[in-house]
């Protein structure tokens, strides 16, 4: 009797010899190797690989790829085999590349009969945890040709911040000069560019309650997303979500990028806000997650304590309104905790990330189950 094997115990078999094996199959070029990463040219999008910049990333624990430039997001060995076949004009099918890995790898496929997954969309897959029949939300997107036009300057309010150059670089935040901006580029989870977010630092723009706007050129050229569809941050680290199974909710870009430096596997993403909208519910749940982490900002003071018995503030009641309100949405399929400070470690409006890796750890330590 034949073996049966899916593409996911297939993945899973293969050694980091066999990826490998694969890459020089695929005629992949190399920057470095070590330990932890592997970083590559950037033949995702580039049919000759050393035509691009070294800005593919393979990382060794998690097995996934992360294209840092044109493509902007994460990836497993078949969707890198399937750019490569897409930009060769070849035609075949997923059956085909799970053959060609295989046979690559020297896998006895004459004694496995691969199953290939069901081809089903997202929302087909969402069924058992909704009930929601509406197709794809048409989220509208921009060439990224804008990106080329920013300049590769690094504010040091965000370095002062706890964001290192190599996030910014990453996560491609850039200045625009005619505006004196901070631009932070928004993707779809699959790496097209659904809008720029802009910090101002104009103080008399901030002073008029603008710190945050989507950014317009100077000839009118606006770039506006609609915040309740998309999830900044997940572009690059989906494959963070999947591996961990699990999600931290944060409000703003800002605490995506400050949790890059601090997380292993950095497995956040923005809402823009305290909602969680119904299309942002889908997409997390799509991943497949077990775990979601509500870590919102600390819109409250601190509260006040007497006799063991704790005072709740209008502000915090507030706080854990909005906490619940997310929590409902998710609670029904995976477990959900929020993350706050009760021991007054933070400062009023901070983020949980906002003083870096210590006080995080100790805040998500402390986390509390809904």
């Amino acid at each position: 009797m034949k073996k049966r094997i899916n593409a996911k115990q297939l993945k899973n078999m293969l050694t980091l010899k066999d990826y490998e094996t694969i890459l020089e199959s695929l005629n992949a070029e190399w920057q470095s190797k070590s330990d932890n990463q592997w970083v590559l040219y950037t033949g995702c999008h580039n049919l000759d690989w050393l035509a691009g910049s070294p800005k593919l990333y393979f990382y060794t624990e998690t097995r996934f790829f992360t294209c840092y430039t044109g493509c902007n997001e994460s990836f497993d060995i078949y969707s890198l085999i399937e750019k490569r076949w897409e930009l060769e004009h070849r035609e075949y099918t997923f059956y085909d590349i799970l053959i060609y890995v295989g046979g690559i790898c020297n896998i006895e496929v004459d004694d496995l009969e691969f199953l290939p997954p069901p081809q089903k969309t997202w929302q087909e897959m969402l069924s058992k945890y909704t009930n929601k029949k509406k197709g794809i939300i048409d989220i509208k997107t921009y060439d990224k040709w804008i990106l080329k036009f920013l300049q590769p300057i690094y504010h040091q309010s965000f370095i002062d911040d706890g964001i290192s150059i190599d996030t910014m670089e990453k996560f491609n935040v850039e200045y625009y000069k005619y505006g004196q901006q901070i631009t932070i580029p928004v993707y779809t989870q699959t790496g097209e560019l659904a809008g720029i977010h802009a910090r101002n630092l104009c103080p008399e723009m901030i002073d008029m309650g603008y710190k945050y706007i989507p950014l317009t050129l100077s000839d009118g050229e606006d770039y506006r997303f609609k915040t309740s569809h998309v999830l900044f941050g997940l572009n690059l680290n989906k494959c963070n979500i999947e591996y961990t199974q699990s999600i931290i909710l944060t409000e703003a870009p800002k605490s995506v990028m400050q949790l890059d430096g601090i997380l292993e596997h950095n497995n956040s993403v923005a809402l823009f806000g305290m909602n969680l909208s119904r299309t942002q519910r889908d997409m997390i749940l799509s991943l497949g997650v077990k775990n979601v982490y509500i870590a919102l900002d600390k819109q409250y003071k601190q509260l006040v304590l007497d006799d063991n018995e704790e005072e709740w503030t209008e502000e915090f009641q507030q706080y854990q309104h909005n906490v619940f309100k997310i929590a409902n949405m998710l609670r029904e399929y995976c477990n959900v905790y929020y993350i706050y400070d009760y021991e007054n470690l933070l400062d009023y409006k901070d983020s949980p990330s906002d003083k870096g890796a210590e006080v995080w750890n100790t805040l998500y330590d402390r986390k509390e189950v809904i």
